[in-house]
């Protein structure tokens, strides 16, 4: 996890910036001790390859209100991985876990008015563009179950 979270290239267009050993350790346990609540607010899972179970990201979601059954999401992967699809693939499998797991009603992302790849990847999802929402230097998306369930993202 550190691996990702201490580059500065894969945290450039975050505010909190590369995290230290000590952020990343603190991060891990916090993501383990959420997994063990009966009452989860956040829903951490690691990327790995299929072919290696090799480890290259991690992925999840968090209620932003849960009852709206309204999440958030994000995703981060190791650089060599970037390009290739595994973001949108990412972001894909915690809208499906989102919506037919954990009941969620509607999902939103975030990203930096110059990520063009993160944004992409909520594009390529089926999510549509929000502006009344945005804060100034970022691009909000959203998608609702009904539009997930009705193919948008297929």
């Amino acid at each position: 996890m550190h691996s990702w979270l201490a580059d500065p290239e894969v945290m450039r267009y975050l505010t909190w910036g590369a995290k230290t050993l000590d952020d990343s350790a603190r991060h891990l346990e916090l993501c383990v001790a959420e997994q063990q609540q009966t009452q989860r607010r956040r829903y951490s899972l690691a990327v790995e390859l299929r072919t290696s179970s090799h480890v290259i990201g991690d992925a999840g979601f968090e209620w932003v209100d849960q009852d709206c059954q309204e999440g958030a999401f994000g995703y981060f992967l190791l650089q060599p991985y970037w390009g290739i699809g595994l973001g949108t693939e990412c972001a894909r499998l915690i809208l499906q876990l989102a919506f037919a797991h954990c009941g969620a009603r509607l999902m939103q992302a975030s990203c930096d008015e110059r990520n063009a790849a993160s944004e992409g990847v909520m594009k390529k999802c089926g999510m549509q563009r929000f502006q009344e929402k945005e804060a100034p230097g970022r691009r909000y998306y959203r998608i609702t179950k009904s539009q997930w369930l009705n193919g948008t993202l297929r």
